[in-house]
């Protein structure tokens, strides 16, 4: 099972195979989301929300995002500065 950023990487290549597992691993999010609506819009509510998780993948900013080391630097900085 590959990680979600590398997925991510790979679908702002326009990768269709990793956007379709990224899909795949929110649908059961979407799911839940959905079945508070009515059965008529439930299926415009789940495409709503997969054309909007496509969106947030190719806004996503994968350079800017910090590895884990510089992630727990910031963090240790942060802490000793309190």
């Amino acid at each position: 099972m590959r990680r979600l950023y590398y997925l991510v990487q790979h679908a702002k290549t326009n990768d269709s195979e990793s956007t379709k597992e990224i899909i795949h691993r929110f649908d059961p999010k979407i799911k839940q989301t959905s079945r508070f609506t009515g059965n008529f819009e439930r299926e415009d509510l789940e495409q709503e929300l997969r054309i909007r998780i496509v969106k947030a993948v190719d806004k996503f900013k994968t350079d800017d995002t910090p590895g884990f080391r510089e992630f727990i630097s910031d963090l240790s900085e942060k802490n000793s500065n309190q």
